[in-house]
Protein backbone atom coordinates (compact mmCIF):
# COMPACT_ATOMS: atom_id res chain seq x y z
CA UNK A 1 0.00 0.00 0.00
CA UNK A 2 3.04 2.36 0.00
CA UNK A 3 3.65 2.70 -3.53
CA UNK A 4 1.89 6.11 -4.19
CA UNK A 5 3.85 7.42 -1.56
CA UNK A 6 7.08 6.82 -2.77
CA UNK A 7 6.50 7.32 -6.38
CA UNK A 8 5.84 11.11 -5.73
CA UNK A 9 9.62 10.87 -5.51
CA UNK A 10 9.95 10.77 -9.47
CA UNK A 11 8.31 14.31 -10.48
CA UNK A 12 7.63 12.31 -13.66
CA UNK A 13 5.41 9.87 -12.28
CA UNK A 14 3.61 10.95 -9.85
CA UNK A 15 0.31 11.49 -11.60
CA UNK A 16 -0.19 7.62 -11.18
CA UNK A 17 -1.51 7.89 -7.82
CA UNK A 18 -2.90 11.55 -7.67
CA UNK A 19 -6.00 11.70 -9.30
CA UNK A 20 -8.20 15.24 -9.80
CA UNK A 21 -6.03 17.59 -7.50
CA UNK A 22 -8.64 19.97 -7.84
CA UNK A 23 -11.29 18.07 -6.92
CA UNK A 24 -11.62 18.32 -2.82
CA UNK A 25 -13.34 15.74 -0.90
CA UNK A 26 -14.08 15.25 2.77
CA UNK A 27 -12.52 11.94 3.63
CA UNK A 28 -14.73 11.41 6.83
CA UNK A 29 -17.68 11.05 4.38
CA UNK A 30 -16.38 8.09 2.88
CA UNK A 31 -16.44 6.08 6.30
CA UNK A 32 -19.11 3.80 5.57
CA UNK A 33 -21.02 1.97 8.59
CA UNK A 34 -19.65 -1.81 8.91
CA UNK A 35 -23.06 -3.57 9.68
CA UNK A 36 -24.78 -4.26 13.11
CA UNK A 37 -22.14 -5.76 15.31
CA UNK A 38 -19.79 -2.76 14.82
CA UNK A 39 -20.20 -0.98 18.07
CA UNK A 40 -19.19 2.73 18.62
CA UNK A 41 -15.91 3.73 20.39
CA UNK A 42 -16.70 6.57 22.98
CA UNK A 43 -13.32 7.75 22.73
CA UNK A 44 -13.31 11.06 21.50
CA UNK A 45 -10.01 12.41 23.97
CA UNK A 46 -7.82 9.14 22.72
CA UNK A 47 -8.98 9.53 19.31
CA UNK A 48 -8.00 13.29 19.41
CA UNK A 49 -4.55 12.41 20.41
CA UNK A 50 -4.06 9.82 18.67
CA UNK A 51 -4.86 12.42 15.56
CA UNK A 52 -2.01 14.50 16.95
CA UNK A 53 -4.46 17.05 18.32
CA UNK A 54 -2.59 17.08 21.57
CA UNK A 55 1.41 16.61 20.26
CA UNK A 56 1.47 13.45 21.30
CA UNK A 57 0.68 9.52 19.96
CA UNK A 58 -1.15 8.48 23.05
CA UNK A 59 -2.99 5.34 22.56
CA UNK A 60 -6.94 5.16 23.67
CA UNK A 61 -8.20 2.94 26.05
CA UNK A 62 -8.06 -0.97 24.72
CA UNK A 63 -11.09 -2.86 24.25
CA UNK A 64 -10.90 -6.31 24.08
CA UNK A 65 -12.82 -9.49 22.68
CA UNK A 66 -14.64 -11.07 25.26
CA UNK A 67 -13.17 -14.77 24.63
CA UNK A 68 -10.54 -14.13 23.11
CA UNK A 69 -8.57 -11.46 24.74
CA UNK A 70 -7.93 -9.82 21.27
CA UNK A 71 -7.74 -6.02 21.09
CA UNK A 72 -10.86 -5.03 19.28
CA UNK A 73 -9.69 -2.49 16.13
CA UNK A 74 -10.81 0.20 14.18
CA UNK A 75 -11.36 0.44 10.83
CA UNK A 76 -8.74 3.31 9.27
CA UNK A 77 -10.30 6.02 7.41
CA UNK A 78 -8.85 6.17 3.63
CA UNK A 79 -6.15 8.53 2.74
CA UNK A 80 -5.81 10.01 -0.77
CA UNK A 81 -4.70 13.24 -0.74
CA UNK A 82 -5.37 15.61 -3.42
CA UNK A 83 -7.54 12.85 -4.84
CA UNK A 84 -8.97 9.64 -4.67
CA UNK A 85 -7.24 5.95 -5.57
CA UNK A 86 -8.12 4.62 -9.05
CA UNK A 87 -6.33 2.90 -11.50
CA UNK A 88 -6.79 3.16 -14.92
CA UNK A 89 -6.07 0.85 -17.98
CA UNK A 90 -7.56 -0.35 -21.50
CA UNK A 91 -8.60 -3.56 -20.09
CA UNK A 92 -8.24 -5.20 -16.18
CA UNK A 93 -6.55 -8.09 -17.64
CA UNK A 94 -3.48 -5.92 -18.42
CA UNK A 95 -3.33 -5.97 -14.23
CA UNK A 96 -0.86 -8.06 -13.13
CA UNK A 97 0.38 -8.55 -9.24
CA UNK A 98 2.75 -11.29 -8.01
CA UNK A 99 1.44 -11.08 -4.55
CA UNK A 100 1.37 -14.46 -2.71
CA UNK A 101 -2.41 -14.14 -2.24
CA UNK A 102 -4.81 -15.27 -4.91
CA UNK A 103 -8.67 -15.91 -4.72
CA UNK A 104 -7.36 -19.82 -4.76
CA UNK A 105 -5.88 -19.20 -1.45
CA UNK A 106 -7.35 -20.58 1.97
CA UNK A 107 -7.37 -18.21 4.96
CA UNK A 108 -8.15 -18.82 8.91
CA UNK A 109 -6.17 -16.29 10.39
CA UNK A 110 -4.53 -13.29 9.55
CA UNK A 111 -1.69 -11.16 12.31
CA UNK A 112 -2.54 -7.79 13.39
CA UNK A 113 0.47 -5.59 14.65
CA UNK A 114 0.23 -2.79 16.67
CA UNK A 115 2.36 0.09 15.37
CA UNK A 116 5.38 0.88 17.94
CA UNK A 117 4.62 4.46 18.00
CA UNK A 118 2.09 2.96 20.75
CA UNK A 119 4.25 1.26 22.67
CA UNK A 120 6.73 2.09 25.46
CA UNK A 121 9.37 2.45 23.77
CA UNK A 122 11.50 5.57 23.75
CA UNK A 123 13.26 8.28 21.59
CA UNK A 124 16.10 7.14 22.18
CA UNK A 125 15.56 3.52 21.64
CA UNK A 126 13.89 4.30 18.35
CA UNK A 127 16.90 6.19 17.22
CA UNK A 128 19.46 3.40 18.04
CA UNK A 129 17.55 1.05 16.11
CA UNK A 130 17.58 3.24 13.27
CA UNK A 131 20.82 4.09 13.23
CA UNK A 132 21.62 0.45 13.37
CA UNK A 133 19.41 -0.46 10.89
CA UNK A 134 21.11 2.26 8.74
CA UNK A 135 24.78 1.19 9.29
CA UNK A 136 23.48 -2.47 8.72
CA UNK A 137 22.03 -1.55 4.85
CA UNK A 138 25.75 0.48 4.66
CA UNK A 139 27.25 -2.94 5.16
CA UNK A 140 25.38 -4.84 2.58
CA UNK A 141 25.95 -1.92 -0.04
CA UNK A 142 29.57 -2.45 0.58
CA UNK A 143 29.77 1.20 1.96
CA UNK A 144 33.24 0.90 4.39
CA UNK A 145 33.11 2.70 7.61
CA UNK A 146 34.73 5.97 7.28
CA UNK A 147 33.48 6.88 3.22
CA UNK A 148 30.23 7.98 4.49
CA UNK A 149 28.33 10.30 7.30
CA UNK A 150 25.32 9.75 8.90
CA UNK A 151 23.15 12.95 10.43
CA UNK A 152 19.48 13.45 11.65
CA UNK A 153 17.17 15.26 9.89
CA UNK A 154 15.83 18.77 11.32
CA UNK A 155 11.78 18.74 12.90
CA UNK A 156 11.89 15.06 11.59
CA UNK A 157 12.91 11.89 13.48
CA UNK A 158 14.81 10.65 9.73
CA UNK A 159 18.17 9.84 9.52
CA UNK A 160 20.37 10.93 6.17
CA UNK A 161 23.03 9.01 5.02
CA UNK A 162 25.96 10.71 2.88
CA UNK A 163 28.38 8.86 0.59
CA UNK A 164 29.55 9.80 -3.05
CA UNK A 165 26.97 8.65 -5.55
CA UNK A 166 24.97 7.63 -2.67
CA UNK A 167 22.16 8.72 -0.15
CA UNK A 168 20.22 6.66 2.20
CA UNK A 169 16.71 8.46 4.03
CA UNK A 170 15.33 6.47 6.12
CA UNK A 171 12.44 7.39 8.09
CA UNK A 172 10.56 6.82 11.53
CA UNK A 173 8.64 3.84 10.06
CA UNK A 174 11.71 2.08 8.98
CA UNK A 175 11.56 2.87 5.03
CA UNK A 176 14.90 3.26 3.44
CA UNK A 177 14.95 5.19 0.41
CA UNK A 178 18.44 4.70 -1.37
CA UNK A 179 19.25 7.60 -4.30
CA UNK A 180 22.20 7.25 -6.57
CA UNK A 181 23.12 9.97 -8.74
CA UNK A 182 24.07 9.68 -11.10
CA UNK A 183 21.71 6.40 -11.91
CA UNK A 184 23.07 3.06 -11.73
CA UNK A 185 23.75 2.00 -15.49
CA UNK A 186 21.90 -1.85 -15.55
CA UNK A 187 24.19 -4.51 -17.89
CA UNK A 188 22.48 -4.43 -21.54
CA UNK A 189 19.10 -6.24 -22.03
CA UNK A 190 18.20 -5.93 -18.01
CA UNK A 191 17.94 -2.21 -18.55
CA UNK A 192 13.83 -2.00 -19.09
CA UNK A 193 12.04 0.82 -18.44
CA UNK A 194 8.94 -0.08 -15.42
CA UNK A 195 7.21 2.69 -16.69
CA UNK A 196 6.63 5.53 -19.95
CA UNK A 197 6.52 5.04 -23.42
CA UNK A 198 9.41 2.81 -24.08
CA UNK A 199 7.92 0.44 -21.18
CA UNK A 200 9.13 -2.71 -21.47
CA UNK A 201 6.68 -5.78 -21.76
CA UNK A 202 5.72 -7.86 -18.32
CA UNK A 203 8.04 -10.70 -19.81
CA UNK A 204 11.00 -8.07 -19.99
CA UNK A 205 10.40 -6.81 -16.85
CA UNK A 206 10.07 -10.35 -15.29
CA UNK A 207 13.76 -10.90 -16.42
CA UNK A 208 15.30 -8.34 -15.41
CA UNK A 209 13.52 -8.77 -11.87
CA UNK A 210 15.84 -12.29 -12.06
CA UNK A 211 19.18 -9.83 -13.08
CA UNK A 212 18.22 -7.41 -9.97
CA UNK A 213 17.41 -10.36 -7.84
CA UNK A 214 21.15 -12.00 -8.21
CA UNK A 215 23.06 -8.38 -8.44
CA UNK A 216 21.73 -7.09 -5.28
CA UNK A 217 21.14 -10.45 -3.73
CA UNK A 218 23.12 -9.17 -0.44
CA UNK A 219 21.24 -5.75 -0.25
CA UNK A 220 17.73 -8.03 -0.47
CA UNK A 221 19.38 -10.27 2.69
CA UNK A 222 16.58 -12.80 1.89
CA UNK A 223 16.50 -16.63 2.05
CA UNK A 224 14.17 -17.34 -0.68
CA UNK A 225 13.57 -13.68 -2.82
CA UNK A 226 9.94 -13.99 -4.48
CA UNK A 227 10.06 -11.37 -7.36
CA UNK A 228 6.38 -9.80 -7.42
CA UNK A 229 5.74 -7.76 -10.59
CA UNK A 230 3.07 -5.33 -9.97
CA UNK A 231 1.17 -2.80 -12.18
CA UNK A 232 0.01 -2.71 -15.72
CA UNK A 233 -1.82 0.73 -14.93
CA UNK A 234 -1.54 3.86 -17.01
CA UNK A 235 -1.04 7.52 -16.28
CA UNK A 236 -2.71 10.32 -17.61
CA UNK A 237 -0.49 10.44 -20.19
CA UNK A 238 -1.16 6.82 -21.33
CA UNK A 239 1.65 5.88 -20.11
CA UNK A 240 2.02 1.96 -18.91
CA UNK A 241 3.52 1.19 -15.30
CA UNK A 242 4.85 -1.45 -13.25
CA UNK A 243 6.93 -1.85 -10.11
CA UNK A 244 9.87 -4.58 -9.75
CA UNK A 245 9.43 -5.90 -5.93
CA UNK A 246 10.94 -8.68 -3.76
CA UNK A 247 9.46 -10.27 -0.73
CA UNK A 248 10.75 -13.66 1.83
CA UNK A 249 8.95 -16.53 0.12
CA UNK A 250 9.96 -18.75 3.13
CA UNK A 251 7.28 -19.44 5.38
CA UNK A 252 3.08 -20.36 4.89
CA UNK A 253 1.02 -18.23 2.96
CA UNK A 254 0.34 -15.96 5.83
CA UNK A 255 4.17 -14.97 6.65
CA UNK A 256 4.64 -14.07 2.90
CA UNK A 257 1.73 -11.72 2.74
CA UNK A 258 2.75 -10.41 5.93
CA UNK A 259 6.70 -9.93 4.30
CA UNK A 260 5.01 -8.69 0.91
CA UNK A 261 3.35 -5.72 2.31
CA UNK A 262 5.27 -4.97 5.14
CA UNK A 263 9.35 -5.81 4.18
CA UNK A 264 9.67 -5.51 0.33
CA UNK A 265 12.17 -4.35 -1.64
CA UNK A 266 11.12 -2.53 -4.88
CA UNK A 267 13.45 -1.12 -7.60
CA UNK A 268 12.52 1.56 -9.63
CA UNK A 269 14.05 1.92 -12.70
CA UNK A 270 13.98 5.55 -15.35
CA UNK A 271 12.68 6.12 -18.78
CA UNK A 272 16.03 5.08 -20.20
CA UNK A 273 15.82 1.48 -17.83
CA UNK A 274 18.80 2.87 -15.57
CA UNK A 275 18.26 2.66 -11.39
CA UNK A 276 17.80 6.16 -9.71
CA UNK A 277 15.86 4.61 -6.20
CA UNK A 278 16.04 1.27 -4.67
CA UNK A 279 12.76 1.02 -1.58
CA UNK A 280 13.18 -0.99 1.64
CA UNK A 281 10.33 -1.48 3.98
CA UNK A 282 11.28 -2.85 7.04
CA UNK A 283 8.50 -2.15 9.54
CA UNK A 284 9.06 -2.81 13.28
CA UNK A 285 6.16 -6.23 13.42
CA UNK A 286 7.34 -6.83 17.37
CA UNK A 287 4.23 -5.71 18.58
CA UNK A 288 2.03 -8.63 17.36
CA UNK A 289 -1.54 -7.96 18.51
CA UNK A 290 -2.55 -11.70 17.80
CA UNK A 291 -3.50 -13.87 14.78
CA UNK A 292 -7.50 -12.68 13.92
CA UNK A 293 -10.18 -14.88 12.70
CA UNK A 294 -10.55 -13.65 8.69
CA UNK A 295 -13.51 -13.78 6.58
CA UNK A 296 -13.02 -15.07 2.89
CA UNK A 297 -13.43 -12.59 -0.25
CA UNK A 298 -16.85 -14.10 -1.21
CA UNK A 299 -17.87 -13.34 2.65
CA UNK A 300 -16.43 -9.83 2.35
CA UNK A 301 -17.97 -9.07 -1.50
CA UNK A 302 -20.84 -9.60 0.66
CA UNK A 303 -20.19 -6.93 2.58
CA UNK A 304 -19.04 -4.71 -0.54
CA UNK A 305 -22.36 -4.87 -2.33
CA UNK A 306 -24.08 -3.85 1.23
CA UNK A 307 -22.41 -0.89 1.06
CA UNK A 308 -20.02 -1.49 4.29
CA UNK A 309 -17.05 -0.47 3.01
CA UNK A 310 -14.21 2.38 3.11
CA UNK A 311 -12.78 4.44 -0.14
CA UNK A 312 -11.77 7.43 -1.42
CA UNK A 313 -14.19 7.65 -4.13
CA UNK A 314 -16.88 10.46 -4.37
CA UNK A 315 -19.81 9.96 -3.17
CA UNK A 316 -21.29 11.12 -6.23
CA UNK A 317 -20.41 7.71 -7.57
CA UNK A 318 -22.86 5.06 -7.44
CA UNK A 319 -22.03 2.23 -5.32
CA UNK A 320 -20.54 -0.44 -6.55
CA UNK A 321 -22.27 -3.63 -8.18
CA UNK A 322 -21.09 -7.16 -8.92
CA UNK A 323 -20.39 -6.70 -12.60
CA UNK A 324 -18.61 -3.62 -11.78
CA UNK A 325 -15.94 -5.36 -9.75
CA UNK A 326 -12.88 -6.63 -11.60
CA UNK A 327 -10.18 -7.63 -8.86
CA UNK A 328 -9.59 -8.45 -5.59
CA UNK A 329 -6.15 -8.54 -3.30
CA UNK A 330 -5.47 -8.77 0.76
CA UNK A 331 -3.53 -5.66 1.52
CA UNK A 332 -2.65 -4.29 4.90
CA UNK A 333 -3.61 -0.58 5.34
CA UNK A 334 -1.36 1.23 7.76
CA UNK A 335 0.27 4.64 8.18
CA UNK A 336 2.37 6.55 11.63
CA UNK A 337 -1.09 7.37 12.64
CA UNK A 338 -2.74 3.94 12.89
CA UNK A 339 -2.60 2.23 16.11
CA UNK A 340 -2.95 -1.16 14.61
CA UNK A 341 -1.82 -2.62 11.13
CA UNK A 342 -5.02 -4.47 9.90
CA UNK A 343 -5.58 -6.71 6.70
CA UNK A 344 -8.51 -5.85 4.40
CA UNK A 345 -9.88 -7.06 1.25
CA UNK A 346 -8.87 -4.72 -1.78
CA UNK A 347 -11.42 -4.55 -4.25
CA UNK A 348 -11.44 -2.63 -7.85
CA UNK A 349 -14.39 -1.19 -9.06
CA UNK A 350 -14.96 0.04 -12.98
CA UNK A 351 -16.39 3.62 -12.90
CA UNK A 352 -17.70 4.09 -16.27
CA UNK A 353 -19.18 7.28 -15.03
CA UNK A 354 -14.79 8.79 -14.70
CA UNK A 355 -13.67 7.15 -18.13
CA UNK A 356 -10.58 8.62 -19.48
CA UNK A 357 -10.82 8.53 -23.23
CA UNK A 358 -10.50 4.84 -24.06
CA UNK A 359 -8.99 4.48 -20.60
CA UNK A 360 -10.94 2.67 -18.05
CA UNK A 361 -10.91 3.61 -14.51
CA UNK A 362 -10.92 1.55 -11.68
CA UNK A 363 -11.62 2.83 -8.16
CA UNK A 364 -10.32 1.13 -4.79
CA UNK A 365 -12.73 -0.13 -2.30
CA UNK A 366 -11.88 -1.60 1.00
CA UNK A 367 -13.50 -4.33 3.23
CA UNK A 368 -11.80 -5.59 6.74
CA UNK A 369 -10.89 -8.97 6.57
CA UNK A 370 -10.58 -9.85 9.93
CA UNK A 371 -14.14 -10.96 11.66
CA UNK A 372 -16.80 -8.44 12.06
CA UNK A 373 -16.90 -8.94 15.89
CA UNK A 374 -13.33 -7.75 16.44
CA UNK A 375 -14.02 -4.19 15.25
CA UNK A 376 -15.37 -1.03 16.42
CA UNK A 377 -16.50 2.11 14.68
CA UNK A 378 -14.54 4.51 15.37
CA UNK A 379 -16.45 8.05 14.90
CA UNK A 380 -14.72 10.61 12.18
CA UNK A 381 -13.34 13.74 14.20
CA UNK A 382 -14.61 16.59 12.09
CA UNK A 383 -12.07 19.14 13.55
CA UNK A 384 -14.28 20.33 16.70
CA UNK A 385 -13.37 20.01 20.21
CA UNK A 386 -16.74 19.59 21.54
Amino acid sequence: MRGEELLVLFGDIDARYIEDAARGSSVGAHLRRLGAAATTAAVVIGALHAAGVFGGTVAPAVRVHPETGLPLLSVAEPNAPGGFEADLAYDISEYVNGAPWTTETALSTLPVYRNVKYSDRTEEEQQTMMETYLLELAGRLGLEEGTYTVAPQERTSSLMLYADGIEIWLDSMMTARITFEPALVLSEGYNVPTHGANCGTYEEILSAAGYLRETYAELLDMDQPIPNIMGGFYDFNGEQHYDISFYEGGGDVSQQIVACEFQSVTFFTGYDGSLPLIVLHNEDLSQKAGDYPVISWEEAMELLLAGNFITTVYDDIPAPTEDRVETVDIVYRFSAGNEYYMPYYCFRVELPEMEVGDLHRYGRYYVPAVEEEYLVEMPVWDGSLF
